[in-house]
């Protein structure tokens, strides 16, 4: 039986969540790795992610005994500049460009709208419009804060389209395009020349490989290292993620996977072309063993959104 399914696991899961789900430090409950002094094992076990508490703060419930505790800071990071290419106007619109209403972040999944006469539409984050979205709020590429020292008039004019709707139960929003310019799913990659497109969506598989293509952070890869619930506020529904950890590079430092910015960017499996995840926000611990990011199910936000991938769009 896959570990994911395990009776005894999924028993965990709820034993925690029960317990620890009025927290305000907590920051998810998941299935994934344990791990040591010196990193992930390929044990898996339930796993309860708190921010901004320490291992004296915390105790485990009865019968919790089996739970992995861990542990992040929340103090802020200092990130590397916004990459370049990425933001820039670009003739074709494509997966990982900046784009914006007010603050950046990275285009998703160009598609259609299902609930709209399948309209040429793309997904993004619902929190790149705030907390009280403006209806038919204008999406530019890139965002207006990528376009200093241009007009008022030559900003309009990169306009790419307009909110739609947001869900209210996943970090996701839908925009309809304007049709001023082409669009695809091929990953925006700047000066690599490997071609990764995205022409299918499944849902995550622990120990995978997934890249991304983000504004801040350029294209990046990382190993599923979890999978399971995001706790955003004692008040609102967890959401169903997966968790990702950098793949160690020969030299055995941990490259940067995650930035403001990359929010609304999508993790794909490079190999499969398949559509894994909506990235939606990583860490804020200075500590460079401590980098991760989270991103929701993309099958499923698009199920509930009522989007649907579309190949060649334009």
């Amino acid at each position: 039986m896959s570990p994911l399914f395990d009776p005894r696991a999924f028993a965990l899961m709820q034993l925690a969540r029960s317990f620890y789900e009025g927290n305000p430090q907590l920051l998810a409950i998941d299935q994934g790795y344990r791990y040591d002094q010196d990193g992930p094992t390929e044990d898996v076990v339930i796993r309860v992610h708190f921010l901004g508490l320490g291992p004296g703060d915390v105790q485990k419930p009865p019968g919790g005994e089996e739970l992995e505790l861990m542990f992040f800071g929340t103090e802020g990071q200092v990130h590397r500049k916004y990459q370049e290419p990425w933001c820039r106007p670009q003739r074709r619109l494509m997966p990982g460009l900046s784009i914006g209403f007010k603050n950046p972040c990275s285009l998703g999944l160009i598609g259609v709208d299902k609930k709209d006469n399948n309209r040429p539409a793309l997904l993004t984050c619902r929190h790149l419009f705030g907390p009280n979205p403006k209806p038919n709020a204008k999406v530019f590429q890139p965002a207006p804060r990528h376009q200093r020292g241009q007009s008022r008039q030559q900003i309009l004019r990169t306009a790419i389209g307009r909110l739609n709707r947001i869900s209210t139960s996943v970090d996701a929003a839908v925009v309809h395009l304007n049709g001023r310019r082409r669009a695809s799913n091929r990953l925006f990659t700047g000066s690599q020349q490997r071609r990764l497109e995205i022409t299918r969506l499944r849902s995550a598989k622990l120990g995978e490989i997934l890249v991304k293509s983000g504004c801040r952070t350029g294209v990046t890869k990382a190993r599923v290292d979890g999978v399971g619930l995001l706790f955003t506020g004692v008040d609102q529904e967890p959401q169903r993620v997966f968790r990702l950890v950098p793949v160690p590079t020969t030299t055995g430092s941990n490259r940067e996977i995650s930035a403001p910015g990359d929010s609304g960017a999508i993790w794909m499996d490079p190999e499969g072309s398949a559509g894994v995840g909506l990235h939606i926000r990583g860490e804020l611990d200075p500590k460079k063993s401590n980098e991760y990011a989270f991103a929701l199910d993309l099958e499923l936000v698009c199920d509930e959104i009522g989007f649907e991938l579309m190949q060649n769009v334009t």
